[in-house]
């Protein structure tokens, strides 16, 4: 009888020594390391969600009110992790329309926790033929939602303060107060007047 018992205990410990442990699985909570696998050095695996449990996706084309670097800015991100990428086009530039200079706009940032992403905004304004200049700025967006439930990005910065990329570039309407920025993912239909 007692090497029954002993024989019963001994193969329940072995049953449960041999299935996985709990840790060992990924849980939806937590994906597992390969499905980050591919992101850039630098860039970490971050899990934000929307009011109604989306994940949070910024990559696509944007356009808004506000402008960044010209007139009817257009702005095409990637995000990959926390990082996002991107660059603004404009079709107008503010300072001398129908100019030949050429404008372009690089985006670079981090995506926090918080909803904030911090920007590096590089501006290129080229010439034709010659050689052009580049200024450095940085911005802050919030990722956020509108009443309807449309995600946006907006510029933090309250209206009539100073914009820290006007101080090096000629922004839109001459001033270093433009409007801030706000984007809507083009795919969910034009931004709100």
């Amino acid at each position: 009888m007692r090497i029954t018992r002993f024989i019963v205990v001994a193969f329940v410990a072995l049953l449960a020594g041999c299935g996985p442990s709990p840790s060992a699985s990924p849980s939806p909570a937590a994906p597992s390391a390969a499905a980050f696998a591919d992101l850039p050095a630098g860039c970490q695996p971050i899990d934000l969600r929307s009011p109604t449990g989306e994940a949070v996706d910024l990559t696509g084309e944007w356009a808004g009110t506000g402008h960044l670097v010209g007139q009817e800015d257009t702005a095409w991100l990637i995000q990959l992790g926390d990082c996002v990428e991107g660059s603004v086009d404009s079709t107008e530039l503010p300072s001398d329309p129908g100019s030949d200079v050429v404008r372009r706009t690089n985006l670079s940032g981090r995506i926090g926790s918080d909803f904030r992403i911090n920007l590096d905004v590089i501006i290129l304004d080229q010439p034709p033929g010659g050689i052009g200049f580049a200024t450095y700025s940085t911005m802050v967006m919030l990722i956020e939602w509108d009443t309807d439930g449309r995600l946006r990005l907006r510029e933090d910065r309250e209206r009539g303060t100073e914009a820290n990329r006007c101080r090096n570039v000629q922004c839109p309407g001459a001033t270093t107060a433009p409007i801030p920025v706000i984007w809507y993912r083009t795919s969910d239909g034009p931004p709100p007047t």
